[in-house]
């Protein structure tokens, strides 16, 4: 998945980099079921999860980009493996 994630990034000239989370976001508990990964972008001061969490409509158009290529490559495939 993040194979596939940065390979969208870099065909629409996004940056991109592998980020370790530890947040129990909704791929930690599909993981064991199917291909699991989050796409992040960043937010105004680094504020997640909070009220005052804000973030450039480019970098959430971006993210919304990814996130589709990523799934429309996935129901593309045979198998749905993204390595």
């Amino acid at each position: 998945m993040r194979a596939a994630i940065r390979r969208s990034a870099a065909a629409h000239g996004f940056p991109a980099a592998d980020l370790l989370s530890a947040a129990g976001h909704d791929a930690r508990h599909m993981a064991p079921l199917c291909p699991s990964a989050m796409i992040f972008i960043p937010c105004r001061g680094g504020l997640s999860h909070h009220p005052d969490e804000w973030a450039e409509p480019a970098h959430v158009a971006a993210g919304a980009q990814i996130l589709l290529d990523v799934s429309l490559d996935a129901a593309s495939s045979d198998q749905g493996d993204l390595t």
